[in-house]
């Protein structure tokens, strides 16, 4: 669960390095998140529910990126869903299945970039789709972790 509007609000306080000037250091990743990110390389297979692999070589690939530069990336996965958000979750299900639906018309009428962009909407990571990854990072070596419950960040801002 992302926080919204955080990366404009931090904006002013970054600036741009390559990856490389973080040798020797550990990086957290929300790993729900590059899920999400990664579901777009294979979106139409998710959504139909068809087998495939494509979201998990395009995070390996990312890891083994970040790794090659000397940066240990240590992923964080979301737990159970807390009880609080069943209501959230049924909305969601129902919005995506309509995608679903809109995205079968737009192929069948040969509206296929209309179509992806449907099946990204309706795409569901399940924690099926993270155990694979989880599987192919501890092959690799990447260290991961499963928290109990979805992951709650705090963030402290001093305005003034």
């Amino acid at each position: 669960m992302g926080i919204p509007q955080l990366l404009p609000f931090l904006e002013s306080a970054t600036e741009p390095k390559h990856i490389s000037a973080f040798r020797g250091q550990k990086c957290a990743i929300d790993g729900y998140a590059w899920l999400h990110k990664a579901s777009m390389t294979c979106a139409m297979e998710m959504a139909r529910g068809t087998p495939t692999k494509k979201f998990v070589d395009f995070c390996m690939k990312l890891l083994t990126m970040i790794r090659s530069h000397g940066v240990e990336p240590i992923i964080v996965f979301d737990g159970a869903r807390i009880s609080a958000k069943e209501g959230t979750e049924e909305g969601r299900q129902q919005s995506r299945a309509r995608a679903r639906k809109e995205a079968g018309a737009l192929l069948a009428a040969g509206e296929r970039e209309r179509a992806m962009a449907a099946y990204q909407k309706a795409v569901d990571i399940k924690p099926e789709h993270a155990h694979q990854l989880q599987l192919a990072m501890r092959r690799e070596g990447f260290r991961f972790f499963v928290a109990p419950y979805e992951v709650r960040v705090r963030v402290r801002v001093g305005l003034g």
